[in-house]
């Protein structure tokens, strides 16, 4: 009899024996679940800290490309307006740098030949009315809307009337 009483007592200390080992698997195997759980959140984490630095260098990137798309539309837009006077600011990307550098000189190219243009117009416009104002016959020069635009001196004294005083009038009403 004394068999079943030692051998209930190894049963019982096997089984104490048992649940030790296995709260100390238990506990084991928490450890690395409780590292891959920590290693887990660091990678979100650096993960999101990668999305974010990638996030704004990409836009750090596009703002390196718009801006002076945008900064040659609007010297465009005041080139069509006839504003010439323009000037590029550099930027990072040399194509667009070339590029701002043509057009700066086609600015410059433009607002020589309209100083040009100009001084010939005028030049050409005096000459006109040179000999507009020295010709010896009579002169009237009428507009679409049928006033007088332009009267040379010798029309005003055939017609008996003030200098300039038949601009913008109607023939009949001089």
């Amino acid at each position: 009899t004394g068999l079943p009483a030692h051998f209930s007592a190894l049963v019982a200390a096997v089984a104490r024996m048992r649940a030790l080992k296995t709260e100390e698997l238990a506990q084991a195997a928490q450890e690395p679940r409780d590292f891959a759980g920590r290693m887990f959140g660091l990678l979100a984490a650096f993960s999101f800290g990668a999305l974010l630095i990638g996030i704004a260098l990409m836009l750090r990137e596009i703002r390196a490309i718009t801006q002076p798309v945008d900064q040659l539309n609007t010297l465009i837009r005041r080139m069509g307006a006839g504003d010439f006077d323009i000037e590029y600011r550099h930027g990072p990307i040399a194509d667009f740098n070339a590029l701002g550098r043509h057009f700066e000189a086609m600015g410059q190219a433009l607002r020589a030949f309209r100083a040009v243009n100009i001084e010939r117009t005028i030049v050409e416009q005096r000459r006109n009315e040179a000999v507009l104002d020295n010709i010896g016959d009579g002169l009237v020069i009428f507009s679409d809307a049928r006033g007088v635009e332009r009267i040379n001196p010798v029309a005003e004294r055939q017609l008996g009337i003030g200098h300039g005083s038949a601009i913008g009038r109607a023939f009949d009403d001089i």
